[in-house]
């Protein structure tokens, strides 16, 4: 069938059908895609978590020494981890004047220098976090020192060790010691000795 438009009218309408239509909407996002478009999310506030102030006695880290100690030297590796790990925890949760007691701390000390000797990185770390927690005074550095427990901490930061986790606690245990010992009587000892011998 012919078509009854004049042959002008028939190239325009040609020449029109070769372009595609754009719609009205186009560029403009659609409610769809809006909806689903992420939220910018919004910074938040940290939660800090309530601090539990230390309300046990020393008298439970006494007995817990005595019941649970024998048993834990004897066991394997996840006996004494889990010794030490109630054994620090007990101490966290003790008030800290109970727990400058020289009979107490002396205890602790005889009790991880077994643990030391433990050929586990792991249950040497755990013996020094142990010893820092309950470190508070000049006498708990004597008591430190003349027990050999500084032996142990040389050894654990030997950098040729793969003993990250051990290295770290005792270098813990080191500050703490030397925040102590800046201001104990035994560095005015050793002070006057050095100036005596040096003539100063």
């Amino acid at each position: 069938m012919k078509s009854s438009l004049p042959p002008s009218s028939r190239l325009s309408s040609d020449r029109f059908n070769r372009f595609e239509r754009i719609p009205r909407n186009a560029g403009r996002p659609n409610r769809s895609s809006l909806r689903s478009a992420p939220k910018t999310l919004q910074p938040q506030r940290a939660i800090v978590p309530t601090r539990v102030e230390p309300t046990r006695r020393r008298e439970e880290s006494e007995k817990f020494l005595s019941e649970n100690l024998e048993k834990a030297l004897k066991g394997g590796y996840s006996e004494r981890a889990q010794f030490l790990t109630d054994l620090y925890n007990l101490l966290k949760e003790t008030e800290p004047k109970s727990l400058e007691d020289a009979d107490l701390f002396e205890q602790l000390c005889k009790c991880c220098m077994q643990f030391l000797r433990d050929d586990n990185s792991s249950i040497r770390a755990m013996c020094f976090r142990v010893l820092r927690v309950s470190f508070f005074n000049e006498r708990n550095l004597v008591l430190m020192l003349t027990s050999h427990a500084d032996i142990y901490l040389v050894r654990a930061i030997d950098l040729r060790l793969g003993n990250t986790a051990e290295r770290i606690e005792a270098f813990r245990l080191v500050s703490a010691i030397m925040t102590i010992y800046e201001t104990s009587n035994l560095k005015k000892v050793i002070d006057t000795s050095a100036a005596q011998r040096t003539g100063k």
